[in-house]
């Protein structure tokens, strides 16, 4: 097997990415939802490792790290990364059940065509140490800056890093492009708030959802240590700086209006934790993004007018779905082809495609894909002339009632107009 690989590297690297799939080679499929024959499949095996990686301020967060293997050793060829920020990237069930992130959301199948995929635990969350001031703070973008510039630097890594989520994972995917990492090339986020008061305080009415993540300190401790906590000391630790976390029901009590402010996180929350607020940094960095979401969904408004407010390359995804599904459409292979054009510039055709594809239904349970060049999709119309016709149609019970029609001879009256004349 290490020969058959050692071929396919050798394969790959000489041709490079618009090679994938030539002459004699799988066929090449990129739309919406469906990807082969662009990228090889360079590794069938994978190993995950865990460990701390140090923020500015010192707070150490727990990284997991699935990389490309062979005979169950990690390849030690530079890859792009793509990373979650996460609330608990691996944990333990009370039947004991172990339930891996990198697992259960399909993207540890990136590494088959070389990328390394990692999952970084919040601070004051998962295995991570510190703790969680308000709700996507300024604080965390600042970690999700330094866990970017880390993963970058690393030996393993091509310095090609971009970022994907889903609910709060999404938010915190596009709070990473807030703070303009140098690294940052890509980011994929679904079902996230653009405006986080519209999003949670719609009408003046608190989300029935949104009190966000609230862990006991026995859940806390069902997550998995990092490797070399073999004892879970570390881990106990980090569980009791979690019990500094905000109360985030205490704190939307607080902040009844969009500019309130609120002592106990000190800041405007609504203001500080919106992506909107940041628009402009956004658009400097000049990231590409992918905004997904179902119309099912809560946030569906969230993702559309994000869309729309941003001037960055964009690509927009609306399903049947409610929040963070996707049945019947493969967002891990959208996000493979999104991330090999713009980790690995490999031509695909996904930033050709219209920007927006989205799933219309009917009152029978049908429906179908569309595409848009725009949002909201542009008619398609032409202007057309009516003309005052005689006679009368009989719709309504009026003098007033009469009759249009397409052609400028629809009866007597409309045959020699005659022209009004003011005196």
């Amino acid at each position: 097997m290490t020969t058959v690989l050692a071929a396919l590297l050798i394969t790959a690297t000489a041709g490079g990415p618009a090679a994938a799939g030539g002459s004699g080679g799988p066929e090449r499929v990129s739309r919406p939802g469906e990807y082969a024959g662009y990228s090889p499949v360079l590794y069938d095996e994978w190993v995950r490792t865990s460990q701390y990686l140090p923020t500015r301020d010192g707070t150490r967060l727990a990284v997991d790290l699935y990389r490309p293997a062979v005979d169950g050793k990690a390849v030690e060829r530079p890859f792009p990364v793509v990373w979650e920020h996460q609330l608990s990237r691996a944990s333990r069930a009370e039947d004991g059940a172990v339930d891996l992130r990198g697992v259960t959301s399909g993207m540890a199948e990136l590494t088959k065509y070389g990328y390394t995929v990692a999952f970084v635990d919040r601070r004051g969350n998962g295995a991570s140490f510190g703790t969680m001031t308000g709700y996507h703070s300024r604080t965390e973008a600042s970690d999700a800056y330094d866990v970017t510039e880390w993963l970058a630097a690393q030996s393993w890594s091509d310095g090609q890093v971009g970022v994907f989520g889903c609910s709060n994972t999404g938010d915190a995917a596009m709070q990473a492009a807030t703070v303009g990492a140098p690294h940052l090339k890509a980011v994929f986020a679904g079902n996230y708030s653009f405006h986080k008061y519209d999003a949670f305080q719609r009408g003046g009415i608190r989300a029935n959802w949104g009190v966000g993540p609230n862990r006991t300190r026995e859940e806390d401790l069902r997550n998995l240590p990092v490797d070399a906590d073999a004892d879970g000391a570390l881990l106990r630790q980090a569980v009791e700086q979690h019990q500094a976390n905000t109360s985030l029901r205490d704190m939307w009590r607080e902040a009844p209006y969009r500019d309130s402010e609120v002592a106990s996180v000190g800041t405007q929350p609504w203001l500080e934790y919106s992506v909107a607020t940041y628009k402009e940094a956004i658009e400097r960095s000049g990231v590409p993004l992918y905004s997904y979401d179902g119309w099912d969904d809560d946030f569906r408004k969230e993702s559309l007018v994000g869309a729309a407010t941003l001037t960055n390359p964009h690509k927009i995804l609306v399903g049947p779905w409610l929040h963070c599904e996707n049945q019947g459409f493969d967002i891990v292979a959208e996000r493979h082809r999104f991330f090999d054009h713009w980790l690995k510039g490999v031509d695909n055709g996904i930033m050709q495609e219209p920007e927006v594809h989205y799933y219309t239904g009917s009152s029978d349970g049908t429906g179908q894909w569309r595409d848009a060049r725009q949002w909201p999709p542009k008619p398609s119309a032409r202007p057309t002339r009516y003309y005052l016709g005689g006679g009368t149609s009989g719709t309504v019970d009026s003098v007033n009632d009469g009759t249009l029609g397409r052609s400028g001879r629809t009866g007597r009256a409309a045959a020699t107009p005659t022209p009004s004349t003011t005196r």
